[in-house]
């Protein structure tokens, strides 16, 4: 505003000067007190139009920071994006990790020479404390994330040579924070599922022990749960987003620290749920906490951005129990 007002002032001044200058020399220009009155009309009608012009290009510039900071996006977009290959992934094919290394753009390191496999139709579980880099490690294995340094490989082809896409459609993601819309349970289910025939609907709310909840319920699967499930339980909202993630008929279901907002008697329940599930898919887990991890077939503990111990629970718990008799 201040800039506006003191340019509308410069050229009020202007405007006066220049009327000034021409009356006192309209001699030497030759000319007449007709001529005088039709250019003052003149610039009476003119000059509002200069200040609507200066507030147009005020209003401009004022709007270039934004654009040169959307150029600056975009040309980061460009350099960035991602580059797929060809090659479709195997859903039987194991996840390998070979010395890879990430840091992020300020250079930060995250991990240092991980190697590692996830095998297919197996139990995985990565433990590690908050801030260790663990959902980091997840983003690598969707290849949201491009390793700095190493290999990372799926089956026999390779991250570069990988069609990303088709890795992403077989696999879901269940995190800690569930988000459901303000609709009824079987809308909430079937959100991103392509069909939802009763059939379907009743195989998942079994696998996922919410079948004999929604019996009791007067309306069933028509039951509205409000905003973000406000009317269910924290374990029934995990419920339902595992069971959203097994609509999708994924490959591989990650669970980021899916269990670890429940209290005692909700986790157990669900990772019970979990263990009955871990035959039907490649079963990635991600925790803090090693002993709600018994069934994994392989536990990859967290140090210091590399892997330090793995394992089958009763390798590292007998490890741990030598050591501490020792």
């Amino acid at each position: 505003n201040f800039v506006i007002q003191s340019q509308q002032i410069s050229n009020l001044c202007f405007t006066y000067m220049f009327l000034f200058v021409l009356m006192f020399f309209h001699k030497s220009f030759r000319l007449g007190y007709s001529d005088l009155l039709l250019i003052l009309a003149v610039f009476s009608r003119i000059t509002p139009n200069f200040n609507l012009l200066f507030q147009a290009y005020s209003s401009l510039d004022g709007c270039l920071p934004i654009y040169e900071s959307l150029n600056r996006r975009l040309e980061d977009l460009r350099l960035h994006e991602e580059k797929d290959g060809v090659q479709t992934f195997d859903e039987n094919a194991s996840i390998r990790f070979e010395d890879v290394s990430f840091s992020y753009p300020n250079g930060k390191m995250v991990f240092e020479h991980l190697n590692f496999a996830i095998e297919p139709k197996k139990t995985t579980a990565f433990i590690g404390s908050s801030g260790i880099g663990k959902s980091t490690l997840l983003d690598l294995v969707l290849g949201l994330q491009k390793p700095t340094k190493g290999g990372i490989w799926y089956g026999h082809v390779s991250y570069a040579e990988l069609d990303k896409s088709s890795l992403r459609k077989k696999a879901a993601y269940v995190t800690q924070e569930v988000t459901l819309i303000d609709g009824t349970l079987r809308e909430n289910l079937s959100i991103r599922a392509d069909e939802s025939d009763h059939v379907k609907v009743q195989a998942v709310l079994k696998k996922v022990g919410l079948d004999e909840v929604i019996a009791n319920m007067p309306q069933g699967l028509e039951t509205v749960i409000g905003e973000n499930g406000v009317k269910l339980s924290g374990g029934q909202r995990q419920r339902i987003a595992i069971g959203r993630a097994l609509f999708m008929d994924p490959q591989i279901l990650i669970l980021d620290e899916a269990t670890s907002n429940l209290d005692i008697e909700s986790e157990s329940a669900i990772l019970e749920t979990i263990r009955q599930l871990k035959d039907e898919f490649t079963l990635i887990i991600v925790t803090h906490r090693v002993s709600t991890m018994r069934f994994a077939d392989k536990i990859y503990m967290l140090e210091n951005g590399r892997i330090g111990k793995s394992g089958s629970y009763d390798e590292l718990f007998r490890n741990e129990t030598m050591r501490t008799t020792q």
